[in-house]
């Protein structure tokens, strides 16, 4: 089975979305509904809880390939996710195919902030 894990990090939330080959969304958690609140929801302990959840419901599948996908996360934080994720998601059962930092760039008419 493919498997698409998908990781967004905004400034005030945090999601994990693992779809299907088809893209149907068959797992996500956020902060909020791992149970942080306002600022927790920007610590690192969100990150680690989160793995944790996305690990314990791969662990439940057999034979998983997964893509990894992480938005918005700064390359220099984004060794360091990488590094908890795969700590996470030691698994026999398990194969991590792709690994895509994505991070947004912005076009003509968008400006940087001050």
């Amino acid at each position: 089975m493919v498997l698409t894990l998908h990781i967004k990090k905004y400034v005030n939330n945090f999601f994990i979305i693992i779809s299907n080959n088809n893209g149907r969304v068959i797992f996500f958690k956020s902060a909020g509904a791992l149970g942080f609140q306002n600022i927790q929801k920007r610590s690192q302990d969100v990150t680690v809880v989160a793995y944790r959840a996305a690990a314990r419901f791969l662990a439940g599948i057999r034979n998983v390939q997964v893509f990894i996908k992480f938005e918005g996360v700064p390359l220099q934080a984004s060794t360091k996710m990488r590094k908890l994720l795969f700590d996470a998601l030691k698994s026999p059962n398990l194969q991590v195919r792709c690994v895509k930092v994505v991070n947004k760039i912005s076009h003509n008419g968008c400006r940087k902030k001050k």
